[in-house]
């Protein structure tokens, strides 16, 4: 397992993260950035970091979640 948080124009702050994850019927696309995600390449799964809210209605710290492939 490896942990998808860190953003490039983020960092490890998650309010400003920008990858989003939008619904599509009974799944969603997740479209954006990650760096230094230490042993993505071993990992069965990555739990990433995600913006489902949006951000014109939402404060920065509300409408994250987290997704896993």
């Amino acid at each position: 397992m490896a942990i998808g948080y860190t953003e490039p124009q983020a960092g490890t702050d998650l309010a400003a993260l920008r990858t989003r994850a939008v619904r599509e019927g009974d799944h969603y696309v997740i479209s954006g950035q990650k760096v230094f995600t230490s042993l993505a390449h071993l990992a069965d799964y990555v739990f990433l970091a995600v913006r489902t809210g949006d951000p014109a209605t939402h404060p920065r710290h509300k409408g994250i979640s987290t997704a896993s492939r």
